[in-house]
């Protein structure tokens, strides 16, 4: 099973949602006898679900102010999300 959709937040900014699912299933019996028989079955199912919100792979605000913890997904490859950095008393 395969679904797309789009969300628009109040302020017109639209978030990509996709999820993608498989199913399957096996299944066998043999009869030894007239009140002895064998199953075996096998089943297998994969869900997976991708969001991308509007604001992802954009220009990075937080790092071109400064703040450092922030990741540069362009220039660096690297898929982890972005989180706000720790906050340390100063």
């Amino acid at each position: 099973m395969s679904s797309r959709g789009d969300n628009t937040s109040i302020f017109g900014f639209l978030d990509s949602n996709r999820s993608l699912g498989y199913q399957a299933s096996v299944s066998w019996m043999h009869r030894f006898s007239m009140r002895t028989f064998g199953t075996l079955a096998y089943s297998f199912s994969r869900q997976s679900a991708t969001s991308l919100p509007f604001f992802a792979n954009r220009f990075n605000v937080a790092a071109a102010a400064g703040i450092t913890g922030t990741i540069n997904r362009r220039s660096s490859g690297d898929r982890r999300s972005f989180s706000s950095p720790a906050a340390s008393p100063a």
